[in-house]
């Protein structure tokens, strides 16, 4: 289970867990996820990790179907420039981003 899954269990939300199998040579796991488990592709969010200035972390949560405007995420966080993190970045950012740790390659719905 997910950091997320457990603190929804533990907060007592109600919520519904839905599994496919992931194919590990996909990189559009959103879009997997939305053909596996036949939703539309905009009811799934990304959790995304934006490294601001190469520095700072942020988390960006995109609907499934779309893309980062990374210049926008900039200007809206107060930054010069905003990047993807590596997946491996992430992790290591992950104490700065507490509150979403182990989040960053999960798929949810609303």
């Amino acid at each position: 289970m997910t950091p997320a899954v457990r603190f929804l269990e533990a907060s007592g939300i109600s919520f519904s867990l839905h599994r496919y199998r992931h194919d590990s040579k996909t990189h559009a796991h959103a879009m997997e996820a939305a053909e596996k488990l036949e939703i539309f592709p905009d009811r799934l969010f990304k959790t995304l990790v934006v490294l601001l200035e190469g520095k700072q972390a942020a988390l960006a949560l995109v609907p499934g179907s779309r893309r980062l405007d990374l210049k926008a995420a900039a200007r809206l966080l107060g930054a010069k420039e905003a990047a993807l993190a590596a997946f491996q970045q992430s992790h290591r950012h992950g104490r700065r981003l507490r509150a979403v740790k182990g989040v960053m390659a999960d798929v949810f719905e609303p």
